[in-house]
């Protein structure tokens, strides 16, 4: 076998190499941007989530006349009594609160009055 036939050989060699390398940080890649793209969905959830915690929170803290941590007890102790996220609950709560906001009084004015 001559030098030249040897160089074929090995740059063949490594071409597969190459491609085999390539193909494997491909689909490192794409896993990569899956998790990432998972983190990011909930990142976002988790965002939101505070947002409407916080402002339960607020709410509970003004009716109750108490402070935060008091305030997000009673949320906490909701959520685990019924077994439900506590982002769900504080969002039912405000959304019942808002609703009652929005009741028209007899006078015809909105709720917020009362």
């Amino acid at each position: 076998m001559s030098i030249l036939e040897s160089g074929d050989r090995d740059a063949t060699h490594s071409g597969r190499d190459l491609q085999w390398a390539l193909d494997n940080l491909d689909d490192e890649l794409g896993g990569l941007v899956e998790a990432l793209a998972l983190e990011n969905e909930q990142l976002h959830l988790a965002l939101k989530s505070r947002v409407v915690i916080g402002q339960a929170t607020g709410v509970l803290m003004c009716q109750r006349q108490c402070g935060p941590d008091e305030a997000f007890s009673l949320l906490t102790k909701l959520s685990q009594d019924t077994n439900t996220k506590l982002r769900e609950v504080a969002k039912a709560f405000l959304d019942e609160f808002l609703s009652a906001q929005q009741a028209p009084l007899h006078d015809g004015r909105l709720g917020a009055g009362r």
